[in-house]
């Protein structure tokens, strides 16, 4: 959903869970509770060592329960208490979190997490000069980030504007907390009238943002609310052109100038804190830090429910935890009026589809296609689960559809050709499947995907060898560490009687994709033709345990059975070998 920052600051530095990671935070995200409420463990130590195995295992409810049940055993073990508060922020359970944070800090009164939930939610309920008695911790440094942002918005929370300007320039202190400080200065000094300050706040910003969405939204409607809407239509024109077609930028462009004044943005302190916490996930996300960026965006939407791009964040770490269950339930709390709702809707229905329930699935995106007819994504979303479920024919119809939809195909719409071609090529429609794959190279003719696809198939034909020879190869030098096309280079050598160039390039293939039993099934091959027929029987085996296609595993084994038959003669015009 468009780049993210990269500032180099470490999570210690970003976030006061920080000094709590030697308890595991990243362990305790998601799972299923259904085989811990069914066991029984009458011990603490049981429990206890029950509720950290589902905690390694990213398994939050059923660590939940065990975790519960050790507490009824020991109530005043601070350990089970302290993880417990943890597991019950990272799983968006704030009630019980602002519970047990109390008797945290009961234990430490110290403790930056605890405070902080405390913190958010006197700032949820206006009370902000409580708010900035839990952030003061002893001996706290500039290191805090977000106690330093939500100590500003606590005060802009009773109209201190000053205090609240004063308190972000205490990020000077940290020059890689400019970002924020800039970003954060400019949404309060947006409440004030001043526009010159704000403007070279927003301006710092976003030329140090990288291209944060949060930035370029806000800087472009303080543009809009000032009366510049060229300056804000080029903003919006220049995030879509270089980052990325972002529903919600789209949508700021489209409305640019229906409204003389258009609302702020961001209205309210509750707002601001929730922001600050987001941009803070946003750094953690896509690093060692993300089980961090999920704390962190529950703490957001417990401040700030109604915040689209929050769980839209927390859901693609779910789907990058290879979570769908969580990153469902996260998708489908997006407003249904949100510009997000299309976008959720479509990974709602791609992750029940890795939930295995595909006719549900193909179901709600065929909803989607209903609600959004001139929509390309839907269509191409559903061709795309289709295809991975090998259900080519079906696939194909959605990606004709798309297709007919383009009138002029670019450069963009490579994948569309590429996708059909390949559902041509697998319903055995060959000479349409080359015509897709041509259009596809027509395109964009540095694309090693079609080079690979195309010239494979060809080399698997044993048709214009020369020419899928140097498609491979131009492809091999394009993504010189994928597996899948140096097994095609290697092919090619085979195809062409090279056993020798065959066996280097497939050993190396296999490296790179040991699980692939196709592979590891021409390697065989290469093996035998090389005279090396006890290790072509072993890579036969192996690629038979792998579990391969009907197909392939009936050649396979036939070759355990038998070897290979003797190659017949090259072609003198193509210089193929017709053996195998």
């Amino acid at each position: 959903m468009g780049r993210m920052m990269r500032l180099g600051i470490s999570a210690a530095m970003l976030t006061g869970f920080a000094s709590c990671s030697s308890i595991d935070p990243g362990n305790l995200i998601t799972g299923s509770a259904a085989k811990a409420s069914g066991r029984a463990n009458s011990s603490l130590s049981g429990n206890y060592l029950a509720a950290r195995h589902a905690s390694r295992n990213r398994d939050a409810a059923a660590a939940e329960i065990f975790y519960a049940r050790a507490m009824d055993k020991d109530p005043e073990n601070k350990n089970i208490r302290l993880r417990s508060f943890l597991l019950a922020v990272t799983s968006g359970n704030m009630a019980k979190a602002a519970k047990l944070a109390r008797e945290v800090i009961r234990d430490d009164p110290a403790n930056r997490a605890a405070r902080l939930v405390l913190a958010l939610g006197e700032i949820r309920a206006g009370r902000y000069a409580q708010a900035r008695k839990w952030l003061v911790v002893e001996k706290a440094t500039s290191h805090e980030l977000a106690s330093t942002l939500l100590t500003a918005w606590a005060w802009q929370g009773e109209g201190e504007t000053d205090k609240a300007i004063k308190t972000l320039k205490r990020l000077e202190m940290t020059r890689a907390f400019s970002y924020f400080e800039n970003y954060h200065l400019a949404l309060v000094l947006n409440f004030t009238g001043k526009t010159a300050e704000t403007e070279k706040r927003f301006k710092a910003a976003y030329e140090t943002s990288g291209g944060a969405l949060r930035v370029a939204l806000n800087y472009g409607n303080f543009e809009e609310r000032r009366g510049n809407l060229a300056t804000a239509r080029k903003i919006y024109n220049e995030f879509i052109k270089t980052v990325s077609r972002h529903p919600l930028m789209l949508a700021a462009l489209k409305n640019a100038g229906k409204v003389k004044k258009p609302p702020l943005l961001l209205k309210t302190p509750q707002q601001g804190a929730a922001e600050a916490l987001y941009g803070i996930a946003s750094q953690l996300s896509s690093t060692a830090g993300a089980d961090l960026a999920v704390l962190y965006l529950q703490l957001a939407l417990y401040v700030n429910p109604d915040f689209p791009m929050a769980r839209l964040l927390l859901a693609d770490i779910y789907e990058n935890r290879k979570d769908p269950a969580r990153a469902l339930s996260a998708y489908n709390k997006i407003d249904a009026n949100s510009p997000l709702r299309m976008e959720a809707d479509i990974q709602a229905a791609l992750n029940l589809d890795r939930m295995d329930r595909t006719n549900e699935a193909r179901r709600r995106l065929k909803k989607i296609i209903r609600a959004h007819p001139n929509e390309l994504r839907p269509r191409i979303a559903l061709g795309n689960m289709l295809r991975g479920r090998q259900r080519y024919a079906e696939a194909k119809l959605s990606y004709t559809r798309a297709i007919q939809m383009v009138k002029t195909p670019d450069k963009s719409h490579w994948r569309l050709f590429y996708n059909r071609g390949i559902c041509n090529e697998r319903i055995k429609l060959w000479d349409l499947a080359e015509k897709d794959l041509k259009m596809a190279l027509k395109l964009n003719s540095e694309q090693p995907l079609v080079l690979n696809y195309l010239g494979y198939s060809w080399i698997e034909r044993k048709k214009n060898l020369k020419q899928a020879m140097d498609m491979i190869r131009k492809a091999v030098d394009l993504r010189p560490n994928d597996g899948f096309i140096i097994d095609s280079l290697g092919w090619a050598h085979f195809q062409l009687g090279e056993w020798e160039d065959a066996v280097k390039n497939l050993e190396r293939a296999v490296e790179l994709e040991p699980d692939d039993p196709v592979i590891n099934d021409h390697l065989g091959d290469a093996y035998w033709r090389a005279g090396r027929e006890l290790e072509a029987r072993f890579q036969w085996s192996h690629a038979r345990d792998m579990k391969p296609r009907p197909d392939v595993l009936k050649k396979i084994e036939a070759k355990l059975k038998s070897g290979l038959t003797e190659p017949k003669q090259k072609n003198a015009s193509t210089g193929a070998t017709n053996g195998g």
